[in-house]
C-alpha cells in the first residue's frame, strides 16, 4: 500500500508527545493502515512532524503500550491489530471520572444488544454451546479474586454472543463488555461472592436453555440490571 504521510504536520512545541500521537493516529486512520502495515522511517516522520527523535520515540513508546503499533528493533514500526480489548484499553482514560450516570448508560448499550441477540442465541443453542457455557459458569463459581470473576462474567456473556452466529455482533458485544470491566475499576463497587455471581448466571441460563424467547429476553433484561446494582452496592 501507499505509505503516503497523509495527515502528517508539525506540531508546536508545548506537550509535543501528546500531539504527536494524536498526529500519528491521524496519520494511520487516514492513510487506510491495515494490520501489519509499516509506518514511514523515524527519520522522515521527525522531518514531516518537526520534532527530535526523542519526542518521536516517546510517541512511538505511547501508541506500543495501547496496542496501536508494536515496534520492531532495526526494523520500524508497525500497525497491530486494533480489537476491542485494544480501543477500550486505549480509551480507558474516560472513565476516571465515571459516574453513575456513566454506568447507567453502559447497562443500558448492554442490555440492548444481549437481549436482542436472545432469539438468534435459543435457535443456533447446541449440546456443544451448552457444555461449553456450563464449563465457564464452573469458572465463575471458583472464582477466587474480583479480577477471576469479572473475566469469567464477561467471559460467559460473550461466549453466549458468539452463539447467535454474528461476528459484528459478537465484535460489538466483547467491545461493550471491556468498558463495562474497565468502568469497575473507577466505580465504587461492592462485594459479590463467586457463588452468588454464579447463581446468578445459572438462573439466567436456565431460562435460556428453556427455549421461550421472551422469559429469557425478559430474564436478560432483569439479568443485567440486578448484576449491575449487586457490584454498586
Amino acid at each position: 500500500m501507499s505509505t503516503q504521510p497523509l495527515g502528517l504536520r508539525p506540531v508546536a512545541k508545548n506537550t509535543l508527545v501528546s500531539q504527536v500521537v494524536e498526529s500519528l493516529k491521524t496519520y494511520i486512520i487516514n492513510g487506510g493502515f491495515k494490520a501489519g502495515d509499516k509506518l514511514l522511517s523515524e527519520k522522515e516522520l521527525c522531518s514531516r512532524l518537526s520534532v527530535s527523535r526523542t519526542v518521536l520515540r516517546e510517541a512511538l513508546r505511547a501508541l506500543e503500550a495501547v496496542g496501536i503499533i508494536h515496534v520492531k528493533d532495526g526494523a520500524g514500526a508497525y500497525v497491530s491489530d486494533v480489537n476491542a480489548t485494544t480501543i477500550a484499553q486505549h480509551l480507558s482514560p474516560l472513565f476516571e471520572m465515571s459516574s453513575d450516570e456513566d454506568l447507567e448508560h453502559m447497562v443500558q448499550a448492554r442490555a440492548a444488544v444481549e437481549v436482542g441477540a436472545i432469539p438468534f442465541i435459543i435457535q443456533r443453542y447446541t449440546r456443544g454451546d451448552a457444555e461449553r457455557i456450563h464449563k465457564i459458569l464452573q469458572s465463575l463459581g471458583k472464582s477466587k479474586s474480583v479480577d477471576e470473576l469479572h473475566r469469567a462474567e464477561e467471559e460467559f456473556h460473550v461466549a453466549l454472543i458468539e452463539i447467535a452466529g454474528n461476528p459484528l455482533l459478537t465484535e460489538f458485544s466483547s467491545f461493550l463488555a471491556k468498558f463495562f470491566a474497565i468502568g469497575k475499576k473507577y466505580m465504587p463497587w461492592g462485594s459479590i461472592s463467586a457463588e452468588t455471581a454464579a447463581e446468578l448466571h445459572r438462573q439466567l441460563l436456565d431460562v435460556i436453555e428453556s427455549g421461550d424467547i421472551p422469559a429469557a429476553q425478559e430474564a436478560m433484561s432483569r439479568h443485567i440490571l440486578e448484576w449491575s446494582r449487586k457490584l454498586k452496592a
